[in-house]
């Protein structure tokens, strides 16, 4: 597992590669990360080449078959249900395929889902939801709120004239009614593991 600043690296690294098309030298990840010294970024590829993220080959590095995927921070418990009180941080991450994740995957989180409200739209209790954060929704999609008790919810946004809707795909929920909510961000995917 990676700490905060060497999946950063990482993240960081995967994109020149994915605009350059191929490995960069240090002394070019060195200029595009903005390090003051070649020695910085040797040690950050030789931790991702002992923890298997890197290999080395014909003199230079290669991503590892195994990880052509964007880490995205697994921020904390979601509950579709009844809201519960803000998040907690869970500090793991999870790994996506490029195609997964838009250009801006700095602006992707993902929760672990709890409760049954949303089981309709086929989101269950232990599915992780992938988020893109921003308030840039529209009436209808699927999003995280922050309600102004501190709590947050996983629902489907509805917007009417003096207050929001926050509705349930699950008849054995009501929906939630409030003047305000700040959107963490919509639902962009949705991850099940069957075992």
């Amino acid at each position: 597992m990676l700490t905060k600043k060497q999946n950063e690296f990482f993240n960081n690294l995967k994109k020149i590669i994915r605009v350059s098309g191929y490995f960069p030298s240090i002394r070019e990840i060195k200029k595009a990360l903005g390090f003051s010294s070649t020695n910085s970024v040797w040690k950050y590829l030789k931790i991702l080449e002992n923890k298997g993220y890197l290999r080395k080959e014909k003199g230079g590095y290669q991503i590892s078959d195994f990880d052509y995927f964007i880490s995205v921070p697994l921020v904390g418990i979601v509950p579709a249900g009844n809201p519960l009180e803000i998040f907690s941080e869970l500090g793991d991450s999870i790994e996506l395929p490029p195609w997964f994740v838009p250009e801006t995957s700095d602006r992707v989180i993902a929760f672990k889902v709890q409760g049954q409200s949303m089981k309709d739209a086929y989101i269950d209790e232990g599915d992780i939801v992938v988020v893109k954060r921003g308030d840039n929704v529209l009436n209808g999609d699927m999003i995280i709120a922050l309600l102004p008790d501190n709590s947050i919810t996983l629902k489907r946004l509805k917007i009417e004239e003096d207050y929001y809707l926050l509705v349930p795909e699950n008849p054995d929920y009501s929906p939630i009614i409030t003047t305000e909510i700040k959107v963490i961000g919509k639902v962009i995917g949705i991850l099940r593991k069957y075992e």
